[in-house]
């Protein structure tokens, strides 16, 4: 049996993983207003979700799994619009929240004020 091309880079995958979390996390934290932390959530978000999606092409690459690149790319894409896109920092409270689905108005779940 062959060993697997992939295995010696999933902890370095994981340690980079685990540090742009907290860094993100620790950054985003330390900004003063929520519209300053919802650019900041935003580039992170698109940042982890480049650097998820990429490893995860460099290990089907690794494995000659060519045709379910586009499906990754593609599923990565839509993850990470979905989170940009439905992701809101309250005003008054400055918490992150999501919309809920098919809702036209919106509510914070921490303090209830009206975010749409």
């Amino acid at each position: 049996m062959n060993p697997d091309p992939a295995a010696g880079y999933f902890p370095y995958y994981f340690v980079v993983w685990a540090m742009l979390a907290i860094f993100s996390w620790l950054w985003i934290g330390t900004r003063p207003t929520p519209r300053e932390k919802k650019r900041w959530s935003d580039r992170f978000t698109v940042l982890g979700g480049v650097f998820v999606t990429g490893f995860i092409c460099f290990v089907l690459i690794l494995w000659k799994q060519y045709a379910a690149i586009p499906i990754f790319l593609a599923a990565g894409a839509l993850i990470g619009f979905l989170n940009v896109r439905n992701s809101f920092y309250c005003d008054d409270c400055g918490k992150r929240s999501q919309t809920r689905p098919f809702g036209s108005s919106f509510y914070c779940p921490h303090c209830g004020h009206k975010l749409r």
